[in-house]
């Protein structure tokens, strides 16, 4: 498969999140084992204004993991070949970007969440 199916398996399979009540997030991230090219990548949850959100660039939203502001809500090292759950605090209002940081970002990098979660 190429790298880009291999992308968007991971994101596909985190819309497959559920609502906790209305104050978590449960997100489930499947990685198949040639994503990323068999390396680890950084997975950024946090909360974002939707318009900011589209006009944002991959550099910026990197930057966000050595250096996280108070919109970060979750970070993680995602691992080729794992299935990974996580608990968020779900922010009181905005919408919630998750963005997979790649080696080589091609494509589809970030999905947003929008209320009602």
């Amino acid at each position: 498969m190429s790298a880009r199916v291999y992308r968007w398996t991971s994101l596909a399979a985190l819309a497959l999140l559920s609502g906790c009540a209305t104050s978590k997030i449960n997100l489930s991230v499947t990685s198949p084992k040639g994503t990323n090219l068999g390396r680890p990548m950084y997975m950024l949850v946090r909360q974002v204004d939707p318009k900011q959100y589209a006009n944002e660039a991959y550099s910026e939203v990197a930057a966000k993991v050595g250096a996280p502001d108070n919109t970060v809500l979750q970070t993680a090292v995602i691992y080729p070949g794992t299935i990974q759950r996580f608990q968020v605090k779900a922010p009181e209002e905005g919408s919630v970007a998750v963005s997979f940081l790649f080696t080589a970002p091609d494509g589809n990098w970030q999905l947003l969440l929008s209320p009602p979660m």
